[in-house]
C-alpha cells in the first residue's frame, strides 16, 4: 500500500487519514538531512552491494550465508528468487496470463527505481516457462510525462504496483507516480502502462486519473487492477482500477476502460464509501458471469471490516448500500492514528481485506472468498480468518479460522487466489508462530480443496527477524516503520503462486528485502533416499532405488502417479505407481552414469532428484588401511591391511595392485595376494641409519584400465636397529645420531652447551611462525637409562601461544605423547629471550612408564606470526637414572596408591606402613621440582592414608614420592582437568 517512508497527516474532512508519500530516508537529497542521516546515507551506499553489518542480536541466531537463487524447503519444494536484486522490494501483485499460463508477471514497490537515478520507473519480472526462472524490464520513465518535475527531482516517488492480463493475453500495469513538495497541493495520478508481449516490454502510460495545476487538489491512494478476461462475460476484456480517494469527493473510487486501456472513464465513488467510513485500500475481481466485486477496509480504529460492493452492469450502477462481509479485531497496538507490531520495532500494520472468486466449473462457481487476518477480539490472540459469501454477496457466513498456529503470535499481510480451473482455495500469509518472542516471520499458506477446510503449509525453511530499526524503514511520524501492506498471489490448474519478500540472506535489513514466489502445486512431492549402485558382481548394471511420496506438496493424497527415469538427460523407463526399483542394463563397466527421477500426476511434476554411480562400481578403491611398520636390519618391516571397497562403497574385486612409495619414488609393486581385505606385510631392503617418506596406493583395473586410489598420508620411518640409548652433543658433525627435521632445525656453533656446537629450531635467525621439529632414531628405554637429560636455552616467546615441547612415540611415530612443555617463563633467570644473555639449564623428563619399550623423541616449536625470537638450542642429551630433587628410591607401585588417577582435584593417598615412623609425602613435576609436601607426621604400623587437594596443579604427569625413615616409594600420579 505504500512505497518506503510514508508522512501521514490528519484532516478534519471526514476524519479520513491522508498519507503523503515520500521517499526512504536513506535516498532523500543530502542538503536536507542531518549530519547523522548523512552518516546513514554514507553507510548505506558504501556497503549497498558489500552486505550489511549484522546486528548484534541477529548474528547470535545466524550464520552469515551468501544470497541463494533458489532456496529448497525439507518439504521438498523451491523458494524462487524472482527479482535477485537486494532493493527493499516489497508489497507486491502478481497475475498469470489467461492464453499462456507459464507467462506470469510479478511486481513490487523498488528502492531502485523510486529515485532521480532510477528513472522513476516500476519494475516488473515476467516469467514464460511457468516460474523457472524470471526476467526483470521496467515501465518507461515517468519524468516529464504527466507530473511535472520538481525544481528538486528528489521531490517526486511512486508506488502502490498493480498487475492483470486481459482475455488476449495482454497485460496491464496500475502504480501511482505523485510530487512529494508538501507546498500547497502536490500533482498526482493514477497510470497504466500496457505489455503485449507478456512483460517483456511496455508501452508508454495513460493516465487514469490526473491531479495537476494550481489549487487545492485531492489525493489518490492504493490503487488495484483486474481485467475481465471471462471468455462467457458481456463485459469481456474490460479493465478496471479501484482506489481510495482523499480530501474533495472522497471515498472508494472506480474507473473503467473499453478500449484496452487506452482511456479511462471519469471516476466513480462507490456510495457510502467517503466521509468517516474510514475506507480504504480496494480490491477489485470480476466473478464468472461478468459481475465486478470490490472489497475494501472500513470501521473505527475498534475493529476493522471487510465491506464489500457489487456492479452487475460493467462498474455504471453499485450497491446503494455496502455490505459488511466480516469484521476483525484490528493487529498490533494503536498509536497516533496507526497500528504497529510494536515487538517488530513498531513496524506498521493493518488488517486489509483481500478478495477472490471461484471462476471454475466445479461445484463452488461463484463463491466469494474474503480473508483478513486480525484478532477475534480485542486484545486477544492473532488468526487468518476467511468469510465466503456463496449467493453473490448478498450473505456472508460466519468467519472462521483457517490457520492452525498453536502460538498464535502476529500474523499479518494475507492474499487469496483461487483456481479457475481446479476451484482450489488458498491463502498466502505471514506468521511469528515460530518465535516465542514474537520478532520472527515465516510465510505460509493455507489450502483447501473444499473450500472450507485448510491445510497450512509453511514455506520458508527458515525464520528470519525483525529485530533492528535497519530491518524497517523509518516514517516521517515517530515510533511508527515500515515493511511493507500487502501480499498476491495467483493460480492456474493446481498451481499457485504466492509472491512475497523477505531479506535475503536471512541476517538481511530492509534494504535487503527480495521477492520470492513458492510453484506450490498438487504435483506431487518428490521421492526420497534416491540411490544409484553398481556392483561387481553384475558389471554391466546400475541399481536404482527410491521411496516414493505419498502426498502432494499442498498436503492431500497424491492417488495415481507415474515415475519417470532419466539416465544422461535422455528417458529410460516410465514406471507405474508403487514401484520403488529399477535395474539399467546394458551399461559399460567403469564407466559413471547420471541419473534422474521425477515423479508425475496429472497436475505436475516434482523436483527432479538426481544420483550418480558407476558400472560395476566406482573403480576408483579406497586407500591401504591400517599402515604399521617397524625398523628392521636390512631396513623396515611394513604391514596394512588391503582396502576391500571402491569410494562408493562396492566390492573391490577387481584390485590389482599395491604401490609403496619411498621418498615419492615407486619402491615396490606388490602384485601377488592383493585380495580385498587381506593383511598383508612387506620387508622393504633400504639402506639402514636413516629416515624416509613413506607412501602407499591401491590399483584397481577394469577393461584394461588401472584405477588408482588416493594417496596415503605420509609416514615418516626410520629404517634399521634401534640405538642402545639416546646420547647426543653435536660435536662430531660426521657422526651425530641419525634424525629427520621438519623445518630448519640444524647444528649450529653460535652457541654450546659443550662446544662447539648445539642443535638449533632457526639457524638463520629468530623463528617463523609454524610447527617445526627434528625427530631422532628410535632407542630402548633401560631400567637404568629412563632419565632424558638435556641442557637448552628456551628463547620462545611466553606469551602463551609459542612454546617448545618433547614428545615421544612407543610406536615408531604414528602416534605422539607430550612429555614436556618449556618456553622463556620456565626459566625466567636464565632465558632472557637473546642468546647472548641467556644460560643453560638442565632439564629432565622421567619416562619410567616407558621401561622396556623403544621409544623415539621429537623435539618441536611450535609459533604464530607474532613475538618471534631467538629460539631453541639443546646441547649434551643423555639418558640415565638421575631424578633432580628426589634422593635414592625404590620404584614400587603395590605399597603406595593414589585414588582416583588420573585425578582432577582432591585424592586419596594410601599405603602399607611396615614400622611405626615420621611419613613425609612429596610431589615432582616432571621438571623434578617438588611441587607438593606433607609436613612429617607419624604414622603406627598398617594401612593409612591421607587427602591432598590439587586444584592449584596443572594438568600433566608428577611423581608421588613417600619417605619413611630408609624407605623410599614413587608412584605416577597423572592430573587431568
Amino acid at each position: 500500500m505504500a512505497i518506503l517512508p510514508i508522512i501521514a497527516f490528519s484532516f478534519i474532512n471526514s476524519s479520513a487519514q491522508y498519507e503523503y508519500r515520500n521517499i526512504s530516508i536513506l535516498m532523500r537529497p543530502e542538503k536536507s538531512l542531518s549530519q547523522e542521516q548523512l552518516g546513514m546515507i554514507k553507510w548505506n551506499y558504501q556497503n549497498y552491494f558489500k552486505g550489511r553489518p549484522i546486528p548484534a542480536e541477529v548474528y547470535k541466531k545466524f550464520e552469515k550465508q551468501p544470497p541463494r537463487d533458489r532456496i529448497l524447503n525439507e518439504n521438498g519444494f523451491e523458494l524462487v528468487n524472482v527479482s535477485n536484486a537486494a532493493a527493499g522490494q516489497h508489497e507486491t501483485w502478481i497475475a498469470l496470463n489467461p492464453t499462456d499460463p507459464d507467462n506470469i508477471i510479478a511486481t513490487s514497490n523498488d528502492s531502485r527505481y523510486l529515485i532521480p537515478s532510477g528513472g522513476y520507473k516500476m519494475p516488473a519480472f515476467y516469467t514464460k516457462d511457468g516460474g523457472d526462472t524470471w526476467t526483470e524490464s521496467t515501465t518507461p520513465s515517468n519524468f516529464d510525462l504527466y507530473i511535472d518535475t520538481p525544481d528538486n527531482e528528489w521531490d517526486m516517488t511512486i508506488f502502490d504496483p498493480g498487475i492483470t492480463f486481459d482475455a488476449n493475453g495482454w497485460a496491464y500495469y496500475c502504480y501511482g507516480f505523485t510530487q512529494t513538495v508538501q507546498t500547497g497541493r502536490d500533482q498526482n495520478g493514477i497510470f497504466v502502462c500496457r505489455s503485449k508481449d507478456g512483460g517483456e516490454s511496455w508501452e508508454d502510460p495513460k493516465p487514469v486519473v490526473l491531479e495537476k495545476g494550481s489549487g487545492w487538489k485531492p489525493f489518490h491512494d492504493r490503487y488495484t487492477i483486474v481485467a475481465d478476461n471471462i471468455e462467457s462475460s458481456p463485459n469481456k476484456n474490460n479493465i478496471y482500477v479501484t482506489w481510495r480517494k482523499f480530501i474533495i469527493n472522497d471515498g472508494i473510487a472506480f474507473s473503467r476502460s473499453t478500449d484496452a486501456g487506452q482511456t479511462w472513464s471519469d471516476e466513480i465513488i462507490l456510495p457510502e464509501s467517503g466521509g468517516e467510513s474510514g475506507s480504504h485500500s480496494p480490491v477489485p475481481v470480476v466473478a464468472p458471469n461478468g459481475d465486478i466485486y470490490v472489497i475494501y477496509r472500513a470501521g473505527a480504529s475498534t475493529k476493522t471490516e471487510a465491506v464489500f460492493q457489487k456492479s452487475t452492469d460493467g462498474g455504471l450502477t453499485w450497491l446503494s448500500k455496502p455490505i459488511t462481509a466480516q469484521s476483525v479485531y484490528p493487529a498490533g497496538t494503536i498509536y497516533e492514528g496507526r497500528y504497529i507490531f510494536e515487538d517488530k520495532q513498531n513496524m506498521r500494520v493493518s488488517a486489509l481485506p483481500e478478495i477472490a472468486v471461484d471462476c471454475s466449473n466445479g461445484p463452488r462457481k461463484g463463491w466469494i472468498y474474503v480473508v483478513q487476518a486480525g484478532r477475534i477480539y480485542g486484545g486477544g490472540s492473532y488468526g487468518v480468518f476467511l468469510t465466503i459469501s456463496k449467493d453473490g454477496g448478498t450473505t456472508w457466513e460466519k468467519k472462521m479460522r483457517i490457520d492452525d498456529a498453536e502460538v498464535r503470535n502476529d500474523m499479518f499481510f494475507p492474499a487469496i487466489a483461487v483456481d479457475p480451473v481446479t476451484g482450489i482455495v488458498a491463502v498466502f500469509y505471514y506468521s511469528s508462530r515460530n518465535d516465542e518472542n514474537n520478532q520472527g516471520i515465516d510465510a505460509y499458506m493455507a489450502v483447501s480443496t473444499d473450500g472450507e477446510n485448510f491445510n497450512n503449509i509453511r514455506l520458508t525453511p527458515e525464520t528470519w527477524y525483525i529485530t533492528s530499526q535497519n530491518d524497517v524503514s523509518p516514517q516521517g511520524e515517530s515510533n511508527n516503520f515500515y515493511w511493507g501492506d500487502y501480499t498476491s498471489m495467483t493460480a492456474y490448474n493446481g498451481k499457485f503462486y504466492p509472491l512475497f519478500w523477505m531479506p535475503e540472506p536471512t541476517y538481511g535489513n530492509f534494504d535487503d528485502l527480495e521477492l520470492f514466489t513458492v510453484k506450490l502445486s498438487l504435483g506431487p512431492l518428490r521421492p526420497e533416499n534416491f540411490t544409484a549402485k553398481g556392483e561387481y558382481e553384475n558389471p554391466e548394471q546400475i541399481n536404482l532405488s527410491w521411496i516414493n511420496p505419498t502426498h502432494t506438496i499442498m498436503g492431500s493424497d497424491i492417488g495415481n502417479y507415474t515415475i519417470l527415469l532419466s539416465r544422461d538427460g535422455s528417458q529410460i523407463a516410465e514406471l507405474e505407481s508403487g514401484k520403488t526399483s529399477y535395474t539399467d542394463s546394458g551399461l559399460e563397466s567403469g564407466k559413471e552414469y547420471n541419473y534422474q527421477i521425477i515423479i508425475k500426476n496429472q497436475y505436475g511434476e516434482s523436483i527432479p532428484i538426481s544420483a550418480s554411480a558407476y558400472a560395476g562400481g566406482n573403480p576408483v578403491p579406497m586407500m591401504p588401511g591400517n599402515i604399521s611398520y617397524i625398523p628392521s636390519a636390512n631396513g623396515l618391516n611394513l604391514s596394512w591391511i588391503n582396502p576391500s571397497m571402491h569410494v562408493d562403497s562396492s566390492f573391490a574385486g577387481d584390485l590389482v595392485k599395491i604401490q609403496i612409495f619411498v621418498d615419492d619414488e615407486l619402491h615396490t609393486d606388490i602384485e601377488y595376494e592383493v585380495s580385498p581385505g587381506a593383511d598383508l606385510a612387506k620387508e622393504l631392503n633400504l639402506d639402514t641409519e636413516r629416515f624416509y617418506k613413506i607412501t602407499m596406493k591401491a590399483v584397481t583395473s577394469r577393461a584394461g584400465v588401472e584405477y588408482e586410489s588416493q594417496m596415503t598420508e605420509e609416514y615418516i620411518v626410520y629404517a634399521g636397529e634401534p640405538y642402545a640409548t639416546f646420547e647426543e652433543n653435536f660435536d662430531n658433525s660426521s657422526n651425530i645420531m641419525p634424525s629427520y627435521t621438519d623445518g630448519s632445525w640444524d647444528v649450529v656453533n653460535t652457541a654450546a652447551h659443550s662446544n662447539p656446537s648445539s642443535l638449533h629450531d632457526s639457524p638463520d635467525g629468530d623463528y617463523e611462525e609454524g610447527d617445526f621439529y627434528s625427530m631422532f632414531a628410535p632407542f630402548v628405554i633401560s631400567d637404568d637409562k629412563f632419565v632424558l637429560n638435556f641442557y637448552n636455552i628456551a628463547n620462545i616467546d611466553g606469551s602463551g601461544t609459542d612454546y617448545a615441547t618433547i614428545n615421544v612415540s612407543n610406536d615408531f611415530g604414528l602416534t605422539w605423547t607430550e612429555v614436556f612443555r618449556t618456553d622463556e617463563t620456565t626459566h625466567p633467570d636464565s632465558f632472557t629471550g637473546k642468546i647472548e644473555t641467556s644460560k643453560w639449564v638442565l632439564d629432565k623428563v622421567i619416562l619410567e612408564d616407558y621401561i622396556g619399550d623403544t621409544l623415539m623423541v621429537k623435539f618441536n616449536v611450535a609459533a604464530n606470526k607474532f613475538r618471534n625470537e631467538d629460539g631453541w638450542y639443546i646441547d649434551d642429551i643423555v639418558m640415565n637414572d638421575e631424578v633432580t630433587g628426589v634422593e635414592d628410591f625404590v620404584i614400587d607401585g603395590s605399597d603406595i596408591k593414589v585414588t582416583p588417577n588420573p585425578v582432577s582435584e582432591n585424592a586419596a593417598i594410601s599405603w602399607k606402613q611396615f614400622v611405626p615412623s615420621n611419613v613425609e609425602i612429596s610431589i615432582f613435576d616432571n621438571l623434578g621440582n617438588k611441587v607438593y609436601t606433607t609436613n612429617g607426621q607419624y604414622y603406627t604400623p598398617g594401612m593409612n592414608s591421607i587427602d591432598i587437594n590439587l586444584s592449584t596443579l596443572s594438568s600433566g604427569v608428577y611423581h608421588v614420592l613417600l619417605s619413611s625413615g630408609n624407605n623410599k616409594q614413587m608412584t605416577r600420579l597423572v592430573i587431568n582437568k
